[in-house]
């Protein structure tokens, strides 16, 4: 079993970055969510884990199969908790022993105290 954590962008977050009215909390999320998804890095780092929302369980065994179940299905394995988008570069996912790594555009990356560091 995976948790997985993804950056949640209400449409009141998007129409305000878009209508250039956002507050510095919702710039921030925006900034940090592309900063993330759109880094040249092979590992991009998280440095807010608050930004994040435990969004599924997904009843799978490895990370390669979260990213498979997390796209194509099947919806029986994949226990939503909040609205979820497919698994996509900067999601995080977090196995039963809290190791957690974030999904990179090619592969996973191990993310050192991403657990330790979520707000309740």
């Amino acid at each position: 079993m995976y948790k997985l954590y993804q950056i949640r962008v209400t449409k009141a977050d998007r129409d305000a970055i878009n209508a250039g009215t956002a507050t510095a909390a919702q710039q921030a999320l925006f900034d940090s969510m592309f900063r993330i998804r759109l880094s040249d890095d092979d590992a991009p780092t998280v440095t807010d884990p608050s930004i994040y929302s435990h969004v599924a369980n997904l009843a799978v065994t490895d990370l390669d199969a979260c990213f498979e179940v997390g796209n194509v299905g099947p919806e029986s394995a994949i226990e939503r908790l909040n609205p979820m988008h497919s698994v996509s570069v900067g999601d995080v996912l977090v196995a039963e022993d809290d190791t957690a790594h974030i999904v990179c555009g090619v592969g996973f990356a191990e993310l050192k105290d991403f657990t330790n560091r979520l707000v309740a």
